[in-house]
């Protein structure tokens, strides 16, 4: 699976994107929107996008945190312990409790 997560600086939503994604296993290419020109390139093919981060899986845009949550729960990836998005990993309430 090849996911693609756009991602500024002091943006609480880009961490928790990631750490779901790590917590889940899942590699990731991150893609810095504030270095050189991205930004602009990044709005003049998604002008829609008002938030960060913007995440792709493949070729589909599916949007933000909120988005990728959809996405994975649609795949079912979701954290074994308590089959959820927890985003906590190891930390894990479920997991804890096992």
């Amino acid at each position: 699976m090849n996911i693609t997560i756009y991602t500024k600086s002091g943006c609480p939503n880009c961490v928790t994107a990631k750490n779901l994604l790590q917590s889940l296993n899942l590699e990731y290419k991150e893609v810095d929107i504030e270095t050189g020109d991205r930004f602009a390139n990044f709005v003049a093919h998604y002008p829609d996008a008002r938030q960060m981060p913007q995440i792709f899986i493949g070729d589909q845009r599916v949007g933000g945190l909120a988005g990728l949550k959809e996405a994975l729960r649609l795949m079912k990836k979701t954290c074994p312990p308590c089959n959820n998005h927890c985003n906590q990993g190891r930390d894990c309430p479920a997991r804890l409790k096992a």
